[in-house]
């Protein structure tokens, strides 16, 4: 499971930005990050859909 995400995301970072982003990770901000990341994504995709029914809505009126 590891080596098929970091496969991943090696295909968009090199080996430096990858050692940059570990030592973000080690940093309290990088922490607090870790553990309001899957929150944040998940308010965030739900603001999006929820301005992309209502851009919808409006273009049915």
């Amino acid at each position: 499971m590891v080596k098929a995400v970091a496969t991943v995301w090696t295909k968009y970072l090199k080996e430096d930005e990858l050692n940059e982003v570990l030592a973000f990770f080690k940093t309290p901000a990088g922490q607090k990050f870790a553990q309001y990341q899957p929150r944040i994504i998940g308010e965030s995709v739900r603001a999006l859909q929820a301005m992309v029914c209502n851009c919808d809505a409006d273009h049915g009126q």
